[in-house]
């Protein structure tokens, strides 16, 4: 007959996936996509205005249109680079801060459990 485990206290919880101030990482995430996508907007149309200024008028681009449009495609570029560093750090803290809290949750849950009724649970092996 195994002993029912002893709880001091409330059993913890499964942390919200949007508790706490993950709600506001997920909104900056949404945010830096919306940054993402307007920069791939800008690459498209900049590429469209230099191919129809190259094309439509049959002539060389003159060195102000030139360097307006390489300028606006660098700027597109890095805006879109940082977006994407930003994501990438961004989604990291949110991913890693829900597992911790995750994490903590489990072994408060472990605590609480009397010695006695652990010895008889598995410990990891799979046959």
């Amino acid at each position: 007959m195994s002993a029912a485990p002893v709880v001091t206290r409330s059993s913890p919880r499964v942390p919200r996936i949007l508790g706490g101030s993950r709600k506001w990482m997920l909104a900056s995430l949404i945010a830096i996509g919306l940054g993402q996508a307007a920069a791939a907007v800008a690459t498209a149309l900049l590429v469209e205005a230099a191919f129809e200024g190259m094309i439509g008028d049959l002539r060389p681009p003159t060195r102000a249109e030139a360097v307006r449009c390489g300028g606006g495609l660098l700027l597109a570029v890095v805006v879109g680079s940082v977006f994407r560093g930003l994501e990438r750090i961004q989604a990291e803290r949110l991913g890693q801060g829900y597992a911790y809290r995750v994490r903590l949750a489990l072994y408060d849950r472990l605590v609480t459990l009397a010695p006695r009724s652990l010895q008889g649970r598995s410990q990891g092996a799979v046959a």
